[in-house]
């Protein structure tokens, strides 16, 4: 199970390295004509140039090929061994940390307003298709677990699914020690609610985290709910 397979930001300002520019001008095909490629401290895109969509895109693709290794090295010691990722669940900003993670099959640029500058090459970098299974962190506030879009619980299961297209087992989890109205505990009665949207809306519930679970004593309230949950199965 690997955890922040991304690169370390939310400002794109991270993989400026030396080899970096070496295999972004194997990719290109020539050396980079501004690097870095990214103005410093920018936070996302709306009308990238040729060049910056060629650095997203190979940005993800570093990612994917690192995924693909991984899971074969997994499986090659066993093949029993399930290999999976945690991700964010906030996908339309997600490409800043260089990650799609995605299914290969996904239609970005039809189903995705804040994707519609990606290249057409860009959606080969989507890595779940390469996966045993993935955690989605569906990290909304205590007054969001209901909606239809990100940043409600329920949205970010249910728009997972849709961005997954069936190729792997997706589990979503609740961030109950750090999400707005979270931080300082007595959310007990939220425990059933929190855990009938997410197993109904996903493959499964993950929570984040057992950190959480001790400081604020949820064991009792999530024992209950989800006892409650599989006897209505």
């Amino acid at each position: 199970m690997l955890d922040r397979c991304r690169y370390d930001d939310y400002g794109m300002d991270a993989g400026y390295t030396e080899s970096a520019k070496a295999a972004f001008t194997a990719y290109l095909g020539a050396e980079p004509s501004v690097w870095p490629v990214m103005p410093r401290g920018q936070s996302y895109v709306t009308s990238p140039s040729t060049l910056q969509k060629n650095w997203l895109t190979f940005r993800c693709k570093v990612i994917h090929d690192f995924m693909a290794k991984a899971a074969d090295k997994v499986h090659e010691v066993n093949p029993a061994v399930r290999f999976g990722v945690y991700v964010g669940a906030w996908f339309s900003d997600y490409y800043t940390s260089g990650v799609n993670w995605t299914s290969a099959n996904y239609d970005l640029k039809k189903n995705e307003s804040s994707y519609k500058w990606v290249p057409s090459n860009y959606q080969k970098t989507g890595f779940a298709d390469l996966l045993d299974f993935i955690f989605l962190g569906a990290y909304a506030s205590t007054g969001s677990i209901h909606g239809s879009g990100e940043w409600s619980m329920e949205g970010f299961a249910k728009l997972g699914g849709k961005r997954l297209c069936g190729a792997v087992p997706y589990i979503a989890g609740p961030d109950i020690g750090n999400a707005s109205g979270f931080e300082g505990g007595h959310q007990e009665a939220l425990m059933p609610d929190i855990v009938n949207t997410l197993l109904d809306s996903s493959d499964g519930m993950f929570i984040f985290d057992l950190c959480h679970v001790r400081q604020f004593d949820y064991w009792d309230a999530l024992g209950a709910a989800i006892n409650a949950y599989i006897e209505t199965l």
